[in-house]
């Protein structure tokens, strides 16, 4: 391939060749002529040039992205290398060149070029488990900046330390790159769950069938009913027992002829075939059973009984 070119375009033909295996430019400039020889392969650039008398222009070649770490020149002229990061000119550009782009040198003179290598590269710290603020700390001494800051919940890494990170501990970036954190906001809230009930409905006391619980540390509610002396003083009170456990009464409301009571007790370990069992202070009106009517919840993830105020 044949080109013929003024001086001040000897730049443009290196981009334009640099795609050819091998290529000739003719550069002309008043009673000078040059013809420089291009061999360009995977990671060399041979340029060889020639000129029949006087002195050779050095051409402008900024920005070619054809050079590698290792060139080749002729007996006429060769290319030296230098490499250093740039956090602008792409890697394997060139930054700059010496003698500069219309210098005037001698036949052969060796042209100076410092090839892009791209932005300097660090490598991320490991900042999981470490407080927000000291893995801030953290980024910023090793010349990062934190990213998008986000939460979740960790049953094992406490609130405000950081679960994960992005990019991971170890991988090269470019300095200045930001880095994303996931911190803990602690174990997840659990939410109260239903995990057993049992019901017991009739006259004098109530027990109720036989259950079990799933998870240890359930809290118990034992919500019961019963009626009461009809006339005179009503002293109806209620005892809940069963299951082992140590029940303590919460409310009581006995505005009426009856009672109603809410007691409550905390399993610290699973309950396997428990019964509950209430009791009445006053058994019989007329020597018959009084009504009663038992309701006990067993709650999982709970960890204490609200009652409201009697109406």
């Amino acid at each position: 391939m044949l080109k013929k070119l003024s001086r001040v375009a000897c730049a443009a033909a290196v981009m334009a060749l640099a795609p050819l295996s091998t290529a000739k430019a003719v550069c002309t400039s008043g009673s000078f002529v040059f013809c420089f020889d291009f061999t360009f392969t995977a990671t060399s650039a041979q340029v060889t040039y020639q000129s029949g008398t006087g002195i050779l222009t050095a051409f402008g070649i900024s920005g070619y992205t054809g050079l590698a770490n290792t060139q080749v020149g002729s007996s006429a002229g060769t290319f030296t290398i230098g490499n250093a990061n740039s956090s602008i000119v792409p890697a394997g550009s060139v930054i700059s060149q010496s003698p500069a782009a219309g210098t005037n040198v001698a036949p052969g003179s060796a042209v100076a070029l410092t090839v892009s290598l791209g932005p300097a590269l660090v490598a991320v710290p490991n900042v999981v488990n470490q407080t927000q603020a000291n893995a801030s700390a953290a980024l910023s001494a090793a010349g990062l900046t934190t990213g998008a800051v986000t939460n979740a919940s960790s049953a094992t890494v406490p609130a405000g330390s950081v679960i994960g990170q992005n990019p991971a501990a170890g991988a090269n970036v470019a300095l200045g790159s930001a880095v994303a954190l996931v911190v803990s906001t602690g174990p997840a809230a659990l939410t109260p769950a239903v995990d057993a009930t049992a019901f017991s409905d009739g006259t004098g006391a109530r027990t109720t069938p036989a259950f079990s619980t799933t998870a240890a540390g359930d809290v118990l509610v034992a919500l019961v009913g019963s009626d009461g002396l009809p006339t005179g003083a009503n002293t109806q009170t209620l005892t809940i027992t069963g299951g082992g456990l140590t029940w303590t009464r919460v409310q009581r409301a006995a505005t009426s002829r009856g009672v109603s009571e809410i007691w409550t007790a905390t399993a610290a370990t699973v309950l396997t075939n428990v019964t509950v069992t209430s009791t009445q202070s006053v058994t019989l009106f007329n020597g018959a059973p009084i009504n009663q009517s038992l309701l006990v919840v067993a709650f999982k993830n709970a960890s204490a009984v609200g009652a409201t105020a009697a109406v």
